[in-house]
């Protein structure tokens, strides 16, 4: 999931360019390209510079808090990202990496859910944020909003892997478990190395009766990830039963 929002996040903040009439500083250039080389504290620096000649600049705001929060800084990313939010509201690449830190981060799934609903009235089109609802959905189980969201994700770009993954876990939860294998079974074809997507198919297979095949997946997703603890858990139990 998150190698997906990320490349929609970089290809965003270039589409919604400085709604300013001067040039932007040079500052904001640096910045930019110090971050994508994975040089943040100097990519901070040169934002720092950049808010200093333009305070309100809702891009340099944007890019200083993606740098906090690529060299996690949480907090400080969220202060950035707001303020870039203050500044220019409809924003949607900025609201797109505030829900996730609340999402992923800082765990306020309330506060993320206002963020990706604010999103989705701005980009309706926008699949990974369709996708990441649903997601944040699945961790309060409300199955049929992530089956919504899922399904529109899926609609708009059916090669999308997180919302297979998320419709999987909502149909499993749901004990429609063949219906969950064949969306593991596509997240599985777009991401081979997903442990977790192999520890979700053994489950339901498992539910099926089918401990051959959730062995075969569980041992899968213990070569990709041998420390993945539902994994070692599943297996574990699927010895047990074997005996």
């Amino acid at each position: 999931m998150p190698s997906v929002l990320s490349r929609w996040a970089c290809v965003a903040a270039l589409a919604v360019w400085p709604a300013t009439p001067d040039q932007p500083p040079p500052a904001l250039q640096e910045g930019i390209r110090l971050s994508g080389e994975g040089r943040h504290q100097e990519a901070v620096a040169a934002l720092d510079r950049a808010i200093q000649t333009i305070p309100n600049l809702a891009e340099a705001h944007y890019h200083r808090g993606l740098a906090y929060r690529r060299s996690n800084q949480n907090d400080r990313a969220l202060t950035d990202l707001s303020r870039a939010l203050e500044i220019r509201p409809a924003f949607p690449a900025a609201l797109l990496e505030r829900a996730r830190l609340y999402h992923l981060a800082t765990r306020q799934l309330d506060l993320a859910l206002a963020d990706y609903d604010r999103l989705l009235q701005l980009e309706p089109n926008m699949a990974p944020a369709w996708s990441s609802r649903a997601q944040c959905y699945v961790e309060l189980q409300r199955w049929q909003k992530v089956l919504a969201d899922a399904n529109e994700a899926l609609r708009l770009d059916p090669r999308l892997a997180p919302a297979y993954y998320a419709r999987a876990q909502a149909f499993a939860a749901l004990d429609l478990h063949q219906v969950a294998i064949r969306d593991y079974t596509e997240l599985l074809r777009l991401r081979p190395n997903h442990a977790a997507g192999y520890t979700g198919r053994a489950a339901s297979h498992r539910a099926l009766g089918e401990l051959r095949e959730a062995l075969h997946d569980v041992l899968e997703a213990l070569e990709r990830q041998p420390d993945y603890g539902p994994a070692v858990t599943l297996r574990d139990q699927l010895l047990v039963s074997s005996k």
